[in-house]
């Protein structure tokens, strides 16, 4: 999952829980409010109606009916219950009780049910009438208290309490998911886009949404669609140019030919540039054409398992051939037996142009490391080729640029040398057709440091064949 998923996903459940607790307390406050309200009413009725039975009993029956009539309702608890006189006096005992006296005094100024509320079993005294018509206040003991706390059943408090924590996860990740998934779709649009697939759209993806997340794939599929459109009619030109100049460049050559025959050897340097500016566009329409041919791939076709130490070895070989005719050499400095699954002649091609750009700005009399490692990191064995040179190196600016087409460090030293910025591009496309990556860095002794990283499928075991050689370790 990424990062932006659990960020919405936390603080959709944080804010859900939030809204829910404060809307549990509220309702919980205000169930507590209606419980006491309705609890009060209650128990106020509940006390008119003994206190008009106590004192009916009491005139009717005398104070024998009453005492059983109060046993019978205390269920034998002493002191539950009492009914006074006027004058605050228990009609049964015929005494005062100091306890009730201000709660008497209370109801007998008005008929509502008076609450001693300083007490855990509180009091509760109620004015009412005999049927002579005399005033009497009966007082009892409410148990359990009328007004308290809503207390819920424990096992189905947490029964609730997990249904909730349960829908709000799942609502809050299908909302974090129905966010992130278009988002998450766009960015892996992107990375394709800029590994060359060209092709990638979003729009079937998003399905029928019809938000911005929407608008913005379908925005992101007319643009990619007018890259596309515009990179091929690059493409095509290039591929175009470059096809209509090898015949009057041939035709050229030709020329430059019979033009040096039947001229006098005073003409001979001026035939032999004529003939080295030819060759140059040649070169640079060649290309072109293989730059073309690899950005129009997506796949390597006719791969194989190569035996990476003997094919670095062939080609360090013939490039320290070319490099002693400019007074710099070639060594393989170390090497271990890799095997990767390539094309050889781009991966021959890959390398033979980095070796070539070394050779070019390298200084007189020092020679170029070539050097292939194994890293293996969490189980996987990478093939990696170092090419280090003794040359200026490349302005820090621009080492992450030299892999671009036409791309020149310096138009001067490039014109000196030769190069047109192409070799260091093929050489990106062909690695990265093949699953790889390219980088350069400038290297603490001087010079410039060129890494070629491969996947590799395992180191080989099995031994050479009569007459193939391995290279030195």
């Amino acid at each position: 999952m990424s990062r932006l998923f659990w960020k919405i996903f936390v603080w959709f459940l944080v804010a859900m829980f939030l809204v829910g607790s404060t809307l549990a307390l509220s309702v919980a406050a205000s169930r507590n409010a209606v419980e006491v309200r309705r609890l009060r009413a209650y128990v106020e009725r509940v006390a008119r109606l003994e206190a008009e039975h106590a004192a009916r009993v009491y005139e009717v029956g005398g104070p024998v009916e009453l005492e059983k009539y109060l046993a019978e309702r205390n269920g034998g608890e002493p002191n539950q219950a009492a009914l006074f006189a006027a004058d605050g006096k228990d009609v049964l005992k015929g005494q005062q009780d100091r306890r009730v006296g201000p709660l008497i005094v209370r109801a007998l100024l008005t008929h509502e049910t008076q609450f001693e509320s300083d007490r855990t079993d509180r009091l509760l005294a109620q004015r009412t009438y005999g049927p002579s018509g005399k005033p009497y206040v009966f007082c009892t003991n409410a148990a359990p208290p009328p007004i308290g706390p809503f207390r819920p059943n424990l096992r189905d408090l947490l029964l609730r309490i997990a249904m909730i924590v349960a829908v709000g996860v799942l609502v809050c990740w299908w909302l974090a998911h129905y966010i992130t998934s278009p988002v998450l779709r766009l960015q892996s649009a992107v990375r394709e886009i800029a590994a060359g697939k060209l092709n990638t759209r979003v729009g079937a993806a998003l399905g029928r949404r019809r938000d911005e997340i929407a608008a913005l794939g379908h925005d992101f599929d007319h643009m990619a669609e007018h890259i596309e459109t515009l990179m091929n009619v690059q493409r095509r030109l290039l591929q175009a140019i470059s096809h209509e100049l090898r015949s009057p460049l041939a035709r050229m050559s030709v020329a430059t030919g019979i033009g040096r025959q039947r001229s006098g050897p005073e003409l001979g340097d001026s035939w032999d540039r004529i003939q080295k500016e030819t060759d140059r566009l040649n070169e640079m329409i060649s290309q072109l054409l293989t730059l073309t041919r690899l950005e129009s791939e997506t796949n390597v076709a006719a791969r194989t398992d190569i035996e990476l130490s003997m094919l670095l070895e062939e080609i360090v070989a013939d490039a320290d051939f070319e490099a002693r005719s400019l007074e710099r050499s070639v060594i393989l400095a170390s090497s271990e037996p890799l095997l990767v699954k390539a094309n050889v002649r781009l991966l021959r091609s890959a390398v033979e142009n980095v070796l070539r750009n070394a050779i070019r700005y390298t200084g007189e009399g020092t020679q170029i490391e070539v050097r292939l490692l194994a890293e293996a990191r969490k189980g996987v064995t990478t093939a990696v080729i170092q090419v280090a040179d003794h040359g200026p190196g490349v302005p820090e600016p621009d080492v992450a640029n030299i892999f671009r087409p036409f791309y020149r460090v310096a138009d001067a030293r490039d014109r000196d040398t030769g190069g047109v910025g192409l070799g260091l591009a093929i050489t990106d496309h062909a690695i990265r057709l093949h699953g790889g990556t390219v980088s350069a860095r400038n290297s603490s002794l001087r010079g410039l440091i060129v890494e070629l990283r491969l996947p590799s499928t395992s180191q080989p075991q099995a031994v050479p064949a009569p007459g193939e050689r391995r290279p030195a370790q």
